[in-house]
């Protein structure tokens, strides 16, 4: 019995939200150099994520390094950049779960329904 049925779907629902917010960051944060480079990952994000909602299996390893990555850039990058604190806060937290649901989906062996 799994403890937590839907999980990869989930996990999929907040990277393609995750990745909704990259592309209409500049809105927020107004058009500048900073903002255009995150239209490109939130494309990225949004094409893990439906990969993640249809459970395809070998998905969940991209999708983990890329969301490392992402996690790890904005957090480097806080700050620094022209896009608001609190937005770069939202991106951090959100990868942050959706790392959780895929190291529980690959620490497991298989994908939760």
């Amino acid at each position: 019995m799994q403890a937590f049925p839907g999980a990869l779907r989930l996990g999929g629902q907040l990277l393609v939200l995750n990745g909704i917010l990259h592309c209409i960051a500049w809105i927020v944060s107004g058009w500048s150099g900073d903002t255009m480079q995150l239209i490109p990952v939130g494309l990225v994000y949004i094409a893990l994520g439906a990969g993640l909602y249809y459970r395809i299996r070998t998905i969940r390893y991209l999708a983990f390094i890329v969301t490392l990555v992402g996690v790890l850039a904005a957090y480097i990058s806080l700050g620094s950049v022209a896009v608001a604190v609190w937005l770069m806060w939202v991106f951090i937290v959100i990868d942050l779960a959706v790392l959780a649901i895929l190291i529980a989906s690959i620490w497991r062996g298989r994908q939760p329904a």
